[in-house]
């Protein structure tokens, strides 16, 4: 796969549900999604081929924006969304992030910035353990039913 694939401490994997494990070729929805912690990347291996999607091996931080411009500090996991969004666990920023594959935009829950005032300690407080408020915030998602006339989804 060339020097796209090289890992270095891959923590998580986060799979589309089209992905099938017998047949990974072709298909909109065929991808699997690895976090790359010590990269501070996320990759994503579609048939075939691995391609960085956000972040830089060389560069932590964290910066919105596209593919190459968008900084993580040691991300640790990530889920996909139904709708295809990304959320990942950026842990060495305490936030979690948002990867919207269309215009590859990020946007985050948590701080900014290393906190300065005591709102911002506790808002850094509040998302101490990211992975765990990612996993709470998407439970009660899936929880979640809308009623309309005779649909339910």
């Amino acid at each position: 796969w060339g020097p796209k694939a090289l890992f270095f401490i891959p923590t998580d994997i986060a799979v589309d549900k089209g992905v099938v494990w017998t047949d990974c070729e072709g298909g909109k929805n065929n991808h699997i999604y690895i976090v790359d912690m010590a990269n501070n990347c996320i990759r994503r291996f579609a048939y075939n081929e691995v391609t960085t999607i956000a972040g830089s091996p060389h560069a932590a931080g964290i910066l919105d924006g596209s593919a190459n411009h968008a900084r993580f500090r040691s991300p640790t996991s990530a889920t996909v969304c139904p709708d295809g969004s990304i959320y990942v666990v950026d842990s060495g920023n305490a936030v979690i992030r948002k990867i919207s594959l269309g215009n590859l935009s990020k946007s985050q829950f948590g701080p900014l910035k290393a906190p300065q005032t005591a709102l911002d300690d506790l808002r850094l407080e509040s998302l101490e353990n990211p992975e765990e408020a990612l996993s709470e915030a998407l439970r009660d998602l899936a929880s979640k039913r809308l009623v309309s006339g005779t649909n339910i989804t």
